[in-house]
């Protein structure tokens, strides 16, 4: 039995947020998946496929981290099922490129169930992140997002992140800028 790290109350089920372990990353899948989808749906570069594919690899991703020592998992449940996690990548030492000093923290996923998005959830997984990295003295915190995903940028910049990167993609399958996808969303 894990011990929760906080709860948040809405007008809706209690949320708990705890710490996971490796045990705890089948529970996970589902919301892995919609976020997977989610991304299918705004990125501009094709994404792993099939989801089976991409779920296996997130996983295989996930077990070296934690093997390594370097993981972090935050689950957050309603009535024992999962409806979204953070999963916290530990880095020692600082960037080549970024003064972070002795080490720093990548959110590697953040991912909540699309019937739960929008309701703080998000926000009280970051809380359990940067109270965990506080413990740890990691004052740094890195996010990759994707480009049209802005309801996670404007979550990010709330809590005081800034864009310092912007890593492009060239990939046998990725779409070009005129692609039907692109003129749809502008038109």
């Amino acid at each position: 039995m894990v011990a929760a790290v906080c709860t948040l109350a809405l007008m809706r089920p209690a949320v708990d947020i705890s710490v996971g372990s490796v045990s705890d990353i089948p529970r996970v899948r589902d919301a892995f998946l919609s976020l997977h989808e989610h991304h299918r749906r705004i990125s501009t570069v094709m994404l792993t496929g099939p989801d089976e594919r991409a779920w296996s690899e997130r996983v295989s991703t996930y077990e070296q981290y934690f093997a390594a020592g370097r993981a972090l998992l935050h689950v957050a449940r309603i009535d024992g099922g999962c409806v979204g996690y953070a999963f916290t990548v530990l880095h020692a030492g600082s960037d080549d490129t970024f003064p972070l000093g002795a080490g720093y923290a990548e959110l590697y996923t953040l991912a909540v169930v699309p019937g739960s998005r929008g309701s703080g959830i998000g926000s009280v997984l970051l809380d359990a992140v940067d109270a965990a990295l506080r413990d740890r003295a990691i004052p740094n915190l890195t996010v990759a997002v994707m480009c049209a995903n802005e309801a996670a940028i404007r979550l990010y910049r709330r809590r005081g992140l800034i864009p310092g990167e912007l890593i492009l993609y060239r990939i046998g399958g990725a779409r070009s800028v005129d692609s039907p996808g692109d003129q749809a969303r502008a038109g």
